[in-house]
């Protein structure tokens, strides 16, 4: 999917706003709360606004069971299965 297309999908906008409102910037650490659609969505969107870290939680398990998260540190790429 190209990042245009990404942009006009439902939970995109309302993550990339929420990341905005809050403030996400350059070398800020995040924290999600819920990992469904919306919550990836910030998380993808908190990386394009520059956050540092971003870390993603949820309390129930099955959630997005087999989903699989890619994050950057340092141009390095971490992968972490849920689960």
């Amino acid at each position: 999917m190209t990042p245009r297309r990404a942009c006009h999908t439902p939970p995109f906008p309302t993550g990339f706003h929420g990341a905005y409102t809050a403030g996400v910037g350059p070398g800020r650490t995040v924290y999600i709360a819920g990992a469904g659609p919306v919550g990836l969505a910030s998380a993808a969107a908190s990386q394009l606004l520059g956050a540092a870290v971003v870390i993603v939680g949820d309390l129930i398990p099955e959630a997005g069971a087999g989903a699989e998260l890619r994050l950057r540190d340092g141009g390095r790429e971490h992968r972490g299965q849920r689960g």
